[in-house]
């Protein structure tokens, strides 16, 4: 015995199945009998047709008074009229009624399938004829069988729903589950999906006849339509949500959504009464409009997203195959099995399979991606942290070193002022003017150094700009005269140049690059800085030769503390460089090294005019 139901077919009593059709619906059972009879496979499969379908069918009775149920599938279809031969008066028909559109109470047999019962008055052959109409695809496929073999049958299918439906409560529960965690609108529609697939199997497998009321019964057959056309709407809902992330083209988007607008014009066709064309439609989209549409969307991917574009061409390809085994038998355009008499289940679940490795793959990248999150979270929280105890302490820091500063700054101011009252009324010029530049470099360090610590009392990253306009050779020759090594310096370029930016804060500048340059060229080497300009800004270049610690790395060269392992024993905190980039950038410059061959330059780039 096969898991599905109906397979088996060695206690089937039909020996011959005839079929025609009828294009008026008008015709007698006596006018169908002399027509024109094809034969029939097992499980005929014409399409959508509005025709009246009439089955010829011989029926072996073994034994006289034997009971034999005439079990129709699919369930769906809207009337059936079986005509069996009236014992009591040869020639003439007695009518048994059936379908899904009559109240589940009249039916000969509670059952999910179609069901008439006869008791065959006596054994051999015996002919009977069945009148088929629906607003459905015309399936068929009936079995004569006894009691104790449709029973079976029932019970089979009664099994496989139960399991069916189990499967796609627990895949809704996981994925409500992951909604709850991830809150995706993908998994709604998921939901939303398997909300319908459950009401479309219970509908198309006919248990929904017996959980609705007997004054509902014609209702009962728009539902299962409708349930039917949602099924591609909610479908083509999930994969256009899930391929967002892989930002696919904005026009195959918005064909998805018109393509899902044909909805409201299915509901209104059924309510114009035209059902066959909403369903029929239905089915059109669903092969020829969704899988293309779907294609598209991959196609024109820009991104992984949810899934990687080789995944989601391998969906496609799922998809492809599972749409058409399942609608080319719908439309009548090849012939159908078992399987497709159980549409609504075998489609069901491995669409609703498919959907939910989409929703797997992308709760697995998404609980991957959370944790890297948290752990990247965790990482800048301690780096914060410790960021804000380095702040303090540098803060900390500041404080204690301006207030230890400011002693011998102000020793040297007191020297300096000696210094002048004890040359009052000498003429030696080089010493008055010695004794100026001191007094104005010191007067210099105290303006920098009251501003580093206003920024730090108000706990400001930035220090106050104090324009002023100056020639930058005036700056150069204060700087010169405050080096260790004056002999080295050699300047070139337009040195009378007249600029406009803080002297203060590019002095720092500037003697930091000269001082840089000293420390790490070789001994005695020349030190040049050349100043040149256009119309809109001035660069000054400080350039000298490669010592014994090699070129700098300019990758890190400007980082806080940052000092070369051939570096480390001379005298530095790995502060100057890191400063002076700082300031140019607050200056509205730019600070930028290179190596030329054997020689390093360091160029400082300002606006000519204003600052920022």
């Amino acid at each position: 015995m096969t898991f599905w139901p109906g397979l088996a077919v060695a206690q089937d009593r039909i020996v011959e199945r005839m079929w025609q059709l009828d294009p008026s619906g008008q015709l007698t059972v006596e006018e169908a009998a002399s027509g024109r009879w094809q034969a029939a496979p097992a499980i005929l499969s014409l399409g959508y047709r509005p025709d009246t379908l009439w089955m010829r069918l011989k029926v072996r009775v073994t034994h006289p008074g034997e009971t034999l149920v005439l079990r129709t599938r699919p369930s769906y279809l809207d009337h059936i009229r079986v005509y069996l031969p009236d014992p009591q008066h040869p020639g003439r028909w007695q009518t048994r009624d059936t379908g899904d559109t009559l109240p589940f109470a009249t039916r000969d047999r509670a059952s999910a399938a179609l069901a008439v019962v006869w008791e065959a008055p006596q054994s051999g052959d015996h002919v009977l004829y069945m009148r088929v109409r629906t607003s459905s695809t015309l399936m068929l496929h009936v079995q004569a069988l006894d009691s104790r073999a449709a029973q079976f049958q029932d019970a089979r299918l009664d099994r496989v729903m139960m399991f069916h439906l189990s499967i796609m409560l627990c895949m809704g529960l996981w994925t409500w589950l992951d909604y709850t965690l991830s809150r995706h609108v993908v998994n709604l529609w998921f939901i939303a999906a398997q909300f319908n697939a459950v009401v479309f199997a219970l509908s198309l497998q006919g248990y929904m006849a017996a959980l609705l009321p007997d004054a509902w019964s014609v209702a009962g057959n728009e539902f299962t339509s409708v349930s039917v056309c949602l099924s591609t709407m909610l479908s083509l809902g999930f994969y256009r949500a899930a391929l967002m992330g892989n930002q696919p083209s904005a026009a195959s988007r918005h064909a998805v959504t018109l393509v899902m607008l044909w909805f409201p014009v299915q509901l209104a066709l059924m309510w114009l009464g035209e059902t066959r064309w909403a369903v029929y439609s239905n089915a059109l989209a669903a092969l020829l409009l969704a899988l293309p549409l779907l294609i598209w969307m991959v196609s024109t991917s820009r991104r992984d997203g949810l899934l990687t574009r080789r995944a989601w061409w391998v969906a496609c390809g799922a998809y492809a195959l599972l749409t058409a085994y399942a609608m080319l038998p719908v439309l009548g355009w090849r012939g159908a099995d078992d399987a497709n008499l159980q549409t609504s289940l075998y489609f069901g679940l491995s669409s609703a399979m498919l959907m939910l490795a989409v929703l797997v793959t992308h709760s697995r990248r998404a609980r991957a991606a959370s944790r890297e999150d948290r752990l990247r979270l965790s990482l800048l929280t301690q780096r914060l942290t410790l960021e804000q105890q380095q702040r303090a302490d540098q803060q900390q820091f500041l404080d204690m070193l301006g207030h230890e500063l400011k002693t011998p700054l102000m020793t040297i101011r007191l020297a300096s002022n000696a210094l002048r009252r004890g040359t009052a009324g000498s003429d030696d010029g080089k010493v008055l003017q010695r004794i100026a530049r001191i007094e104005a470099s010191v007067e210099a360090m105290n303006q920098v150094l009251e501003r580093v610590m206003e920024a730090n009392r108000l706990g400001d990253s930035s220090l106050p700009i104090s324009e002023q306009g100056f020639a930058i050779g005036a700056l150069l020759e204060s700087v010169h005269d405050a080096m260790a090594e004056p002999d080295r310096l050699h300047r070139h370029g337009d040195t009378m140049l007249q600029v406009r930016t803080d002297p203060d804060l590019l002095r720092v500048i500037v003697g930091n690059l000269l001082d840089n340059a000293c420390k790490y060229s070789p001994p005695e080497s020349p030190v040049s800085v050349a100043v040149q300009s256009d119309a809109r800004s001035w660069r000054l270049t400080v350039r000298n030769q490669v010592g014994p610690t090699g070129a700098p790395d300019p990758d890190r060269v400007f980082r806080k503390y940052h000092r070369a392992e051939e570096a480390k024993g001379l005298p530095g905190a790995g502060l100057g460089l890191w400063l002076g980039h700082n300031l140019a950038q607050h200056l509205g410059g730019s600070l930028e090294v290179r190596t030329v061959k054997d020689h390093v330059e360091f160029s400082l780039c300002l606006p000519l005019t204003a600052s920022p």
